[in-house]
């Protein structure tokens, strides 16, 4: 391969989706063997064996090109999200909750080391889907009436790391002043942390 302007590169956080971003926190943290050509397959249309067969200076252009990896990921906020067709509005009155949500975003924050591998179904548990009706009102389901698992595996491949941030940071801000109300102890720990992990990283260093 010898030009480069066909490739398409992913150059900032909002082009990145929650299940590209896992991957590339288990690569920046952990002492993964050939790490920055699995970094450029991941934000790039080539496979690994598409990049092995770049030369050495055509790699060093790509890695420039993603040198976004070392920021962390500014949160995008919306009112509402449109992903993969589907629209998502967040549910951030917490002490609306139902119990059963409530009891399964404990669940899935209760573990620290976890919580990274969670992330598309603690959101999947914060946003309720909407049916959008060109002439009536749009209807809001229920939580997990269209089931958690489906949002979930929806937002791990088409959400975006930024909308996702904001979502989680937004929720642990609230969820703070809820507690200090009420007394309940849900792991508050800041989405900040996870994404430190890539901002510590340097690539090619472990």
């Amino acid at each position: 391969m010898n030009k480069l302007k066909n490739v398409t590169v992913k150059t900032e956080w909002r082009d990145v989706k929650i299940k590209e971003y896992m991957y590339l926190v288990e690569l920046l943290t952990t002492d993964s063997e050939n790490k920055e050509f699995k970094i450029l397959s991941t934000l790039t249309d080539l496979d690994l064996e598409d990049i092995y067969k770049l030369k050495m200076n055509q790699i060093d252009k790509l890695l420039y090109k993603v040198e976004f990896i070392h920021d962390e990921p500014e949160p995008i906020h919306k009112d509402i999200y449109e992903i993969n067709g589907v629209t998502y509005k967040p549910s951030y009155q917490i002490g609306e909750y139902e119990a059963g949500r409530f009891i399964d975003i404990m669940h899935l924050t209760e573990n620290e080391d976890k919580i990274l591998d969670n992330i598309h179904y603690i959101i999947a548990c914060i946003l309720n889907p909407v049916k959008i009706r060109r002439f009536r009102a749009n209807v809001e389901y229920k939580y997990n009436e269209i089931p958690i698992k489906e949002t979930a595996e929806n937002l791990y491949n088409h959400m975006n790391i930024c909308e996702a941030m904001s979502i989680l940071i937004f929720f642990w801000i609230l969820y703070g002043d809820f507690s200090k109300n009420t007394g309940n102890s849900l792991k508050q720990e800041t989405v900040g942390e996870i994404s430190q992990n890539i901002k510590n990283q340097t690539i090619g260093h472990g």
